[in-house]
């Protein structure tokens, strides 16, 4: 997942299909704890950053207003579609 993966960083990247690759790419991280324990604490971080609760309602938000357009920056919608309305 190129989208979230950055290769080198948080993982490594194989090419779909390539199972010698993706074999050597496992081989790699298993014999660099350093190397494997790095990228997992980035992609950590990357994920808190990028992925957190109100990032994505956000983004979400964003999304909902581009699609639907002015019903969905009315007040009645926004506060419907937000996280901290009641039922």
């Amino acid at each position: 997942m190129p989208e979230i993966v950055r290769h080198q960083q948080t993982g490594l990247l194989v090419p779909r299909g390539e199972v010698f690759a993706l074999a050597d790419a496992i081989d790699h991280l298993l014999s660099n704890r350093l190397l494997t324990e790095a990228m997992g604490a980035a992609g950590r971080m990357v994920a808190l950053r990028e992925f957190a609760e109100g990032r994505m309602v956000d983004r979400f938000l964003e999304l909902y207003q581009r699609l639907l357009g002015p019903v969905a920056s009315s007040p009645a919608t926004l506060s419907a579609l937000s996280p901290n309305s009641s039922p």
